[in-house]
């Protein structure tokens, strides 16, 4: 199923493209992209941390333009996710490392770093996932608001992630964008093998299990909430959710 927020050239001809193929967003839509449009082929969840022993899970939609650039997830130079986190765990090796990752010299360089990254993460428990696979967005915003037209990834692969011990045993799921839920959402609704699997209210539930699905605030420089506000809000919820 694609989602589509705003007409391309073409207008309604370019709906009925993109309706005619649900499984991807089409080829034919690349070359008919204005030159202020991006076509986003993949989100980096191949390179998530997530495995058993995550007890902090943070979904956000998909990685922005400097992101991608980057090679890893939040390394945009609008996200301030990695100062929030050296804040929360008093430390700078979360900033430091993402300052290497985008001055490394090389691309054998910047995998040493993103390596030396995901340890770090891992360390902490912590992994991020997007649940946006791959999507067409204007090149010149930063924000989900870019985006024109998304592909979420699939049911199984969201399950995936959620059925892990570490996150079961916490029963919380944490995420940064006001369109996750609309987006779990959708991947649920899209469900043709009869997962019982639902959201109600602030709870995903999914077999005998129950989360709590968090809202935290958003990292991103566009939102003007005050960084110690953002501090205080993740250090809370983070470091309650790595108590034994």
């Amino acid at each position: 199923i694609i989602i589509i927020f705003n007409f391309f050239n073409g207008g309604s001809n370019m709906n009925k493209e993109l309706e005619s193929k649900p499984n991807k967003i089409p080829d034919a839509l690349q070359c008919k992209l204005e030159n202020n449009m991006e076509y986003v082929e993949k989100n980096f969840n191949e390179n998530s941390t997530i495995d058993d022993d995550t007890k902090i899970l943070i979904l956000g939609t998909i990685t922005s333009q400097k992101g991608m650039k980057n090679g890893h997830f939040y390394t945009s130079d609008r996200n301030t996710l990695y100062d929030i986190l050296d804040k929360v765990y008093d430390s700078d090796k979360f900033s430091s490392l993402k300052k290497k990752i985008i001055e490394a010299k090389d691309e054998e360089e910047k995998e040493k770093f993103i390596d030396e990254m995901k340890k770090t993460l891992e360390n902490k428990k912590i992994a991020f996932i997007d649940v946006i696979k791959n999507c067409v967005r204007h090149k010149s915003k930063a924000s989900d608001d870019a985006i024109l037209a998304y592909n979420p990834i699939d049911l199984k692969e969201l399950i995936k992630y959620i059925d892990r011990d570490g996150i079961k045993n916490k029963k919380k799921i944490f995420y940064n964008s006001d369109w996750i839920i609309k987006i779990l959402k959708e991947i649920i609704k899209n469900n043709n093998e009869g997962i019982k699997i639902k959201i109600e209210g602030s709870k995903l539930k999914y077999k005998e299990n129950e989360y709590s699905l968090i809202k935290l605030s958003s990292p991103s420089r566009n939102n003007k909430v005050d960084i110690d506000e953002k501090i205080e809000q993740w250090k809370e919820a983070l470091l309650d959710n790595t108590k034994i």
